[in-house]
């Protein structure tokens, strides 16, 4: 029993010393939504997703495929246009930073094209949150 004890004691230590600090709790973001989808090369998608005014949002497009270009753009409801982002860099990652004037749904449309018309392209799409800091 001693001996279960001390082992299980030494778990709680090393888990202690195995968590991330953060370093400033004041800007925190916090993870809202997040889906697996295959994209299909030149398919435009559309996506709703309620928002609130007072916080910062980025909407995160993760893809496997090196040669792919993606593009999202956040709309409001009735689809006049808040932010965009295109990347012609190939990158398998963009991030597209916005702000909402109003508690409303609003609509991100993503593109994910490659060399390869119609493929099946895995790819992340994530939305996370955090409350607007005043500098």
């Amino acid at each position: 029993m001693r001996k279960i004890l001390l082992a299980f004691t030494a778990l709680l230590l090393y888990s202690a010393n195995a968590q991330v600090l953060e370093v400033n709790p004041n800007i925190k973001w916090d993870y809202v939504r997040s889906q697996e989808i295959q994209l299909q090369s030149g398919r435009t998608y559309q996506f709703e997703f309620p928002a609130e005014k007072g916080y910062d949002y980025i909407f995160n497009l993760d893809h496997e495929n090196d040669r792919a270009f993606a593009s999202m753009s956040v709309l409001d409801i009735q689809y006049q246009p808040l932010t965009s982002l295109s990347d012609s860099t190939n990158s398998r990652s963009m991030d597209l930073p916005f702000r909402v004037q109003d508690n409303a749904t609003y609509v991100v449309i993503v593109v994910l094209s490659s060399s390869e018309q119609d493929a099946l392209l895995p790819s992340t799409i994530t939305l996370i949150r955090r409350p607007i800091v005043q500098y």
